[in-house]
């Protein structure tokens, strides 16, 4: 099957979607206007994502000479000289909500890229719905660091084993990004890694869920989407990267975009 008879199978089932959801969105016909507006993002983020997976499953078999490779990825992060980057970017005002006094906490993700069926892809989870910050959120494997680690690299090893259950033994760290600023009062540094072969063991407290994203997608600038959000009186603007039936958005979306930046 060529990559276009498989983006007209998926869009004929993209306009079924469509059709239920429209179906759906008739049901709201009683409720008020912000809650058909919210129906309505929801609608139309599903579709753009389900709609850039078609697209890119359909094509990515034809663009397999344009992929990066990991060697040239390795190459462009480690040479490139990158600026912080932070939660409010898109917003510079919302710093304005937040207090000056406020220390930010150090903390560390593993951006890991290990060599995959479609070429190099980027490993990423979805946090527990159970969790009480961010449950079910896309994130890097990562987290805060502890007293006991003796750096960010450290504190992001020590997190993926815990999450995912990867062994420093099959990581390559080549790169760390300059740090980011999250509105919770953090400051991320991405580290940068390649990855080889492992049997992934997901620690279900924290994590329900480990996938991968094809580099290539996340490094083409079409696929970010900007959205806004209320956030303490203000507008707060953030990225999002929809990709099938999972939704990128916020901190992680952001360090993508960095990356994205970076290798451009």
């Amino acid at each position: 099957m060529d990559g276009i008879e498989r983006i007209d199978r998926k869009l004929v089932l993209l306009i079924e979607i469509g059709i239920i959801d429209a179906v759906m969105f008739q049901r709201l016909e009683g409720a008020g206007c912000e809650q058909k507006a919210k129906a309505a993002e929801i609608v139309r983020i599903g579709v753009i994502g389900a709609l850039s997976w078609a697209l890119w499953s359909g094509l990515e078999e034809s663009m397999s000479s344009a992929r990066v490779t990991i060697k040239d990825f390795r190459a462009k992060v480690r040479e490139a000289a990158n600026a912080p980057s932070s939660d409010y970017d898109l917003s510079p005002d919302v710093k304005l909500h937040l207090p000056e006094w406020r220390v930010l906490r150090p903390a560390a993700v593993l951006v890991g890229v290990a060599e995959g069926a479609r070429g190099p892809e980027v490993i990423l989870t979805r946090r527990s719905s159970a969790l009480r910050h961010h449950p079910g959120q896309i994130a890097f494997p990562g987290g805060k660091v502890d007293g006991g680690d003796a750096d960010v690299v450290a504190a992001a090893l020590r997190e993926a084993r815990e999450e995912i259950g990867l062994p420093g033994a099959a990581v390559d760290v080549f790169a760390q990004l300059a740090p980011h600023e999250t509105v919770t009062g953090f400051s991320v540094t991405p580290v940068v890694a390649e990855v080889g072969d492992f049997a992934p063991m997901i620690e279900t407290s924290e994590v329900e869920e480990m996938f991968t994203v094809p580099l290539a997608f996340l490094l083409e600038p079409s696929h970010y989407h900007v959205r806004a959000r209320r956030w303490r009186g203000a507008e707060r603007r953030f990225y999002v990267i929809p990709y099938g039936p999972y939704y990128i958005w916020g901190a992680t979306a952001r360090m993508l975009r960095q990356i994205a930046d970076i290798v451009a």
